[in-house]
C-alpha cells in the first residue's frame, strides 16, 4: 500500500473469509407495474460484504428494477422512516446488483419493480443475496504503526481456507487512534471447481406441449455459464455450451418432477429436484365432453371418432395407431362430474384429475388399431336432475289422484276439521311445486340443485294430504261394511 496523503498511525486488519459460491437464490415472480417485496435482512457490525441481485428473467427483453432501502434502526424499518435509497443500479435491463464493502449495520429492505415484464403477468426472474460476516480465517500483525506520507508498507495475511470454493476476504488500514477505517481491499480466493446454481422455469399446460427452460449460472457471479456441459433430466441427456437447456415436455399432472443432474469439466457436478405447478387445459368452466375434444396428448396415434349418447352421459372413444404402440388419450369432462368409469379391450390404465374448470381422465391405450374406448360418467347436476325426476314423478302421481279422492272424501261425509287440514298440505304442495318450477329449466342445468328441497317438499306435502283423506275415506267405509 502507498500512503499519498498525511502521516497517520496506523493498524492493518483482515475481514473473512466467505464463501461467494454459496449465494442464497430462489425464484420469485413480479406483476407489471406492480412490486414484489423480497423483505428486510439485518447487517451487523461483523458483516463486511452484502450483495443482492436480481438476473435471468423468463424472458431476457424483460425490465425489472431492484430497490434498496437501508434503515438505521428497526424502528425505522417498523416506520419505513429516515432511510436511505440504493437505486444507482436501476438500468433498462433486468441484470441488476447492488454491493457494498464494509456496509454500514442496520436493515436492507429490497423490493424489485415490473417496469417492463413484456406481456408475462406475473414474470419470473432470479434473486439472489450474499451476506459475508468476519469468520476469522483471515490473519494479519495488527500492531500500529507510523504511515509516513510517500512511502509504501507491505502487509501480509495468512488465510485458512479448508474447502473448495470460491471465497471473498477484505485487508485494509484503520487510524490506531480512532478505529476509523482508511481503506480496504478485497481479496478473492479459488480453491478447486467452482460451484454452479440451476434456475428453472416452465409455464406448462395439462395436455399441451410444454418447456422447461433451465439455466445453468455461476454461482459466484450469477451469469450464464459459457462451458461445456451435460444436463440429465429424468434421465434423457442434454449438452449446453451456452449455460441453456430447453426440454419439451407433455405434462399429464398437475405437478410434475424434474431430477437434473448437471456434469461440467469447469465446475462442481449439480443434483437437485425440481417440481413444476402445470396449469389446467380449460380455461373456462366446461360442461360437457365435446367441449375441448378428446385427443391423443403425447405417444402416437390419433382420435378417429367421438360418440356422445343421448343422455349426454357417456362418450365413445376410437383412436388409431401402429399396432403395439402406446398412446395417452386425454378426456375433458364437465366440472360437476361425480362419477366416471372407463372401459375398452385395450385401456392399460386411467386416472383422473380435477381441475377447477373440468374434471380431467388421462386414459392409457395400446393400440391394436383401431381401438375403442367407452367412458361412463355422471355429473352433479345429472344425479341432481335425476332426483328431482324422481320427487317429481311422486308428487305427480299423487297430485292426480287427489281430487277424486278428495271428491270421494266429500260425498262420504268425512269431517271438514280433516278435509281442510288436507287442503292445507295441498296447498303447501302446490306452493312448493311453484318454486321448484322456478329452477327446473332444461337450458339452465346448473339450477337444477336450487329445485331439489322444494320439489321434494311438495311430494311430502301432497302425499300427507293424501294420506290423511284416505286413511278417513277407509275408516267411513270399514265401519259401514
Amino acid at each position: 500500500m502507498s500512503n499519498d496523503y498525511d502521516d497517520f498511525n496506523a493498524s492493518a486488519v483482515g475481514y473473512g473469509v466467505g464463501r461467494l459460491d454459496e449465494a442464497d437464490a430462489m425464484i420469485r415472480e413480479v406483476n407489471q407495474s406492480d412490486w414484489d417485496i423480497v423483505g428486510a435482512v439485518e447487517v451487523t457490525s461483523s458483516d463486511y460484504y452484502i450483495k443482492f441481485g436480481i438476473t435471468q428473467p423468463e424472458d431476457p427483453n424483460a425490465d425489472l428494477d431492484l430497490y434498496i432501502f437501508y434503515f438505521p434502526t428497526y424502528e425505522d424499518l417498523m416506520n419505513f422512516t429516515n432511510y436511505t435509497l440504493y437505486d444507482e443500479q436501476v438500468g433498462p435491463t433486468s441484470d441488476e446488483v447492488f454491493e457494498k464493502f464494509m456496509p454500514e449495520p442496520g436493515y436492507y429492505f429490497i423490493a424489485v419493480y415490473g417496469y417492463d415484464t413484456v406481456n408475462y403477468n406475473p414474470i419470473q426472474y432470479v434473486f439472489y443475496y450474499q451476506i459475508l460476516g468476519d469468520n476469522g480465517n483471515i490473519s494479519v500483525d495488527s500492531t500500529p504503526f507510523t504511515f509516513t506520507e510517500g512511502t509504501s508498507k507491505t502487509i501480509k495475511a495468512t488465510v485458512e481456507l479448508n474447502n473448495y470454493g470460491t471465497y471473498l476476504g477484505v485487508m485494509g488500514l484503520v487510524d490506531s487512534d480512532t478505529g476509523e477505517a482508511l481503506t480496504y481491499a478485497p481479496m478473492i480466493f479459488q480453491v478447486g471447481s467452482p460451484e454452479m446454481f440451476v434456475a428453472v422455469y416452465s409455464e406448462a399446460t395439462l395436455g399441451k406441449q410444454s418447456v422447461l427452460k433451465i439455466k445453468l449460472l455461476d454461482l459466484a457471479t450469477m451469469q450464464l455459464i459459457n462451458a461445456p456441459a451435460k444436463v440429465i433430466v429424468n434421465g434423457r441427456e442434454y449438452y449446453t455450451d451456452n449455460g441453456e437447456v430447453d426440454v419439451y415436455f407433455v405434462p399429464l399432472k398437475f405437478e410434475e418432477t424434474f431430477n437434473i443432474y448437471v456434469i461440467s469439466d469447469y465446475y462442481m457436478d449439480y443434483s437437485g429436484t425440481f417440481t413444476v405447478k402445470v396449469n389446467e387445459l380449460a380455461g373456462n368452466e366446461v360442461y360437457d365432453a365435446t367441449h375441448i375434444k378428446p385427443y391423443i396428448a403425447t405417444g402416437l396415434g390419433s382420435v378417429t371418432k367421438i360418440n356422445v349418447s343421448d343422455s349426454g352421459t357417456m362418450i365413445g372413444i376410437t383412436a388409431e395407431g401402429p399396432s403395439g404402440t402406446i398412446g395417452y388419450l386425454l378426456v375433458t369432462l364437465p366440472g360437476d362430474t361425480q362419477y366416471v368409469k372407463v372401459a375398452g379391450d385395450h385401456v392399460l390404465e386411467y386416472y383422473i384429475l380435477e381441475g377447477q374448470n373440468a374434471v380431467y381422465t388421462i386414459v392409457k391405450v395400446r393400440y391394436a388399431s383401431p381401438v375403442t374406448v367407452t367412458i361412463e360418467y355422471k355429473t352433479a347436476r345429472y344425479i341432481v336432475s335425476t332426483w328431482n325426476y324422481v320427487w317429481y314423478m311422486l308428487y305427480w302421481r299423487y297430485d292426480q289422484k287427489f281430487d277424486p279422492l278428495y271428491q270421494k272424501a266429500v260425498e262420504l261425509g268425512v269431517d271438514n276439521e280433516t278435509l281442510q287440514e288436507a287442503m292445507r298440505y295441498k296447498e303447501l304442495a302446490d306452493e312448493y311445486y311453484a318454486e321448484a318450477k322456478k329452477y327446473m329449466n332444461p337450458y339452465r342445468e346448473n339450477l337444477a340443485v336450487a329445485a331439489l328441497p322444494y320439489v321434494r317438499k311438495a311430494y311430502l306435502n301432497i302425499f300427507k294430504a293424501y294420506t290423511l283423506l284416505e286413511e278417513a275415506v277407509n275408516e267411513i267405509e270399514g265401519s259401514e261394511g
